[in-house]
């Protein structure tokens, strides 16, 4: 069960209180409703990309 507030869900209006523009909340919300996942990180420029790398499978599986 979804709960709709001011035409989005809890989930959309925590995403819309962290900035992120509405437009954008309601394709979050669609790709959620089709099993799709959203990751918020925060970091920095440098943290953000490795994060980014790691998701995206870029990185070797050894550090070495």
């Amino acid at each position: 069960e979804t709960i709709v507030v001011g035409g989005v869900s809890a989930v959309g209006a925590g995403l819309y209180s962290l900035g992120i523009p509405k437009d954008s909340v309601v394709q979050y919300e669609t790709d959620l409703k089709a099993k799709k996942f959203v990751v918020v990180a925060h970091g920095t420029p440098q943290e953000l990309k490795r994060a980014n790398e790691i998701m995206n499978g870029r990185l070797a599986t050894s550090t070495r």
